[in-house]
């Protein structure tokens, strides 16, 4: 799934015709009405990714992801943008990961961003490391201890 939503749903043929997708969970409930078009908004404010809360990752289920990601930063500087997150990511300029992560179940972006070659790029350095398939697979066989 993770491999799936990082890297290809973007990709179907079905959302081609689109730029921006709002994924939004079943048995979502919104308390209030939303009385503007997000896609709109996004647009005229040049608006790339929006996520309604950051969580801190549970470190066991990615062992290599940050010093991958910093590989890819090291021979790919031309892909980083000076006004990066890397503050919001890390406390040390990018030596250590503070854990933050994007809880994606509900957010709202542009496609043209996970299209572009940048993140292409960025993507295929990562799928090639093979972490999506065994990072992740500790999430899979975790199982708490009784009375957790």
């Amino acid at each position: 799934m993770c491999r799936f939503n990082s890297g290809f749903f973007f990709r179907h043929e079905l959302l081609q015709p689109y730029r921006y997708y709002w994924r939004v969970e079943p048995e979502v409930k919104f308390f209030c009405d939303v009385t503007y078009d997000p896609f709109k908004f996004m647009e005229a404010n040049n608006k790339v990714y929006g996520f309604t809360i950051s969580l801190v990752e549970w470190e066991a289920t990615i062992p290599t992801l940050w010093s991958t990601v910093k590989e890819f930063i090291v021979n790919n500087p031309e892909y980083v943008s000076p006004d990066n997150s890397i503050g919001y990511l890390s406390g040390d300029h990018g030596e250590s990961y503070n854990l933050c992560h994007y809880w994606s179940n509900f957010e709202i972006a542009d496609m043209d961003f996970w299209r572009g070659e940048a993140y292409q790029k960025f993507f295929e350095f990562l799928d090639s490391k093979g972490g999506f398939y065994y990072e992740a697979s500790s999430i899979i066989i975790y199982r708490p201890s009784p009375g957790r």
